[in-house]
């Protein structure tokens, strides 16, 4: 499998695309919708579906866009799901754009099977309450739960530090060291880095 990340408009996000034989999946599509189409367009591969790590208008705001193009299943925690059309709990309205998409989505199932990709759901909320990661054999896509050196903010309706500590420390901390972490924002990393070098989770004081 090849990961290709793009990223789209202000805020930097981290739209990718998981590749495979013949069909890809969409992952975040924050904003940039023609961007991202000539992307999917140049790998010559069939949109098998698009997946959302929670319901952030920048981690969306091209799905509809996309949707015009590609007819496919959306997948979104049914915690968040409503997200979508509230500009207050997808932050567009506190960013000063208010913005809803029209799109229905799936629920996740802790295993997922989409076409040729297998992969594993795991909830991690604590940026919001609906966050989950999606993990691969050698990769996790974690949305904003997790960066490179630094986590998730919590200051939004429905996050928390503590609750977002736990998803890290036990649902994510755990997996093999060389696990490829790939964010909502920023750089790629990996847990064994983050282990050694991110300060919310060394020494002996992650909870408040």
């Amino acid at each position: 499998m090849r990961i290709m990340q793009i990223v789209t408009g202000p805020m930097a996000e981290n739209c990718y695309l998981l590749i495979g034989q013949e069909e890809l999946l969409v992952v975040d599509p924050g904003s940039d919708g023609e961007k991202i189409v000539e992307e999917i367009k140049h790998t010559g591969k069939i949109v098998a579906a698009i997946l959302l790590t929670h319901a952030h208008f920048d981690h969306f705001g091209a799905l509809d866009f996309l949707l015009n193009e590609y007819p496919v299943p959306v997948f979104l925690s049914s915690k968040e799901a409503a997200w979508l059309q509230d500009s207050y709990y997808n932050l567009s309205e506190m960013f000063g754009a208010p913005f809803i998409s029209g799109a229905a989505t799936h629920p996740y199932q802790p295993m997922m099977a989409l076409g040729e990709f297998s992969f594993q759901v795991v909830e991690t909320p604590g940026h919001s309450f609906g966050s989950v990661s999606l993990l691969f054999s050698d990769f996790a896509i974690v949305g904003d739960t997790l960066f490179k050196q630094s986590i998730g903010r919590t200051d939004f309706p429905t996050g928390d530090k503590n609750t977002l500590l736990k998803s890290i420390t036990e649902k994510l901390c755990i997996l093999p060291k060389e696990t490829l972490i790939f964010p909502g924002h920023g750089e790629n990393t990996t847990i064994g880095s983050e282990l050694i070098e991110n300060p919310f989770l060394t020494g002996g004081n992650l909870f408040e």
